[in-house]
């Protein structure tokens, strides 16, 4: 019997991160050109070392078949088909790490899946742009997401030592019971926070007109770095002079591939950028209540302001976990963007783009 506790471990390991090893490939590309996703790399080192640490005591509290791990494996493969039909990456990452878990949970039995589950806790720091949403998360206190993922890979690294130590395991059902309870409560707080159930009339402003009241417009070349960010997108930039200030304006026409279209905010940080502040206004246009998301930000020693929203011919909403929550490749969406720096004033910034969105809307 003890020697087929190793075979029974290999097996269920294999077995269990299927998943997992489908989305790798796009893991691995994440750490090779987005450098907020690279620290990845080091908790994936970290779960692989946990793993050993802990495996002679996985395998001495080996019970056996244990059905009641369909409490996490049901759910699990859930969310990975859910991440997989949106297309949403991250989704699916986070529901096959668990997935994992609950294999190893019903080939072992529960002393063992909790015994290994804080390594699991560490491996889910390697989900792509967790970095950035926690950050995006953390609010007024603006923390930078990997303070945050490193302070998790500490407390679960305790938790790993007491498991090893000594066997305190819960019930199996209170320990589920939580888990669940902190997913809802966490999905009701990203869906209140990031705006998730806020929509706008739709607003498409054509902006190749060039003349706009006192300012003068201009088309911008698309640049390489452009097409890094964007892909294959259409893309229009123009840039709009007046007599004291300017004002840069980006227009991203979303394909058919929505992975192309990243948050300003993270693509801000994965420049050097640094997030002085990101909220949600609402703003008056033509007698239209348009919700816009702000970043005043630094870039390259300069303060700007950015105002974003996302648009098709039905919608608008300033959130872009809305935007991707509602996005099909069967209705055009297009994401704006607005700059303008910073050098007289928050509110004279505010109202220079908001003066240019009430004279692109009036535009025939």
């Amino acid at each position: 019997m003890m020697a087929k506790r190793p075979l029974r471990l290999c097996l269920a390991a294999a077995l269990g991160f299927i998943p997992l090893a489908v989305k790798m490939p796009y893991i691995v590309q994440a750490w090779k050109h987005s450098p907020l996703d690279r620290p990845g790399r080091v908790f994936g080192i970290l779960f692989l070392l946990a793993v050993a640490v802990a495996t002679p005591k996985v395998l001495e509290r080996i019970d056996g078949w244990d059905l009641s791990a369909l409490l996490a494996l049901l759910p699990a493969s859930a969310i990975v088909l859910a991440g997989m039909a949106k297309d949403i990456h991250a989704v699916a990452i986070v529901g096959a790490i668990i997935f994992a878990w609950a294999v190893l949970w019903l080939a072992l039995g529960w002393r063992s899946a909790y015994c290994i589950a804080p390594a699991f806790a560490i491996l889910m720091l390697m989900t792509t742009s967790l970095r950035y949403w926690l950050g995006y998360f953390s609010g007024p206190l603006h923390l930078n997401g990997l303070v945050i993922m490193v302070v998790v890979a500490v407390a679960a690294s305790a938790w790993l030592t007491v498991n090893l130590t000594r066997e305190t395991t819960p019930s199996r059902e209170l320990f589920c019971f939580s888990v669940a309870i902190c997913a809802v409560l966490l999905a009701v707080a990203v869906h209140e926070l990031a705006g998730m159930h806020v929509t706008s009339p739709p607003f498409l402003p054509d902006f190749s007109h060039m003349n706009f009241d006192n300012y003068l417009g201009r088309e911008l070349p698309i640049t390489e770095a452009d097409r890094q960010f964007y892909g294959d997108n259409d893309i229009e930039k123009y840039f709009f002079a007046g007599d004291t200030s300017a004002i840069h304006v980006l227009a991203v026409h979303c394909g058919d591939d929505v992975h192309q279209i990243h948050p300003p905010s993270h693509c801000l940080r994965t420049s050097g950028g640094n997030i002085l502040d990101e909220k949600s206004q609402h703003i008056s246009v033509n007698s239209n209540n348009l919700a816009v998301n702000e970043i005043v930000a630094v870039q390259n020693t300069q303060q700007i302001l950015l105002w974003v929203w996302y648009s098709n011919d039905e919608q608008s909403t300033a959130s872009f976990l809305n935007f991707r929550r509602l996005w099909t490749p069967s209705r055009p969406w297009v994401a704006f963007q607005l700059l303008t720096d910073l050098d007289d004033g928050l509110e004279a910034a505010r109202q220079r783009l908001h003066d240019l969105l009430i004279a692109a809307s009036k535009a025939p």
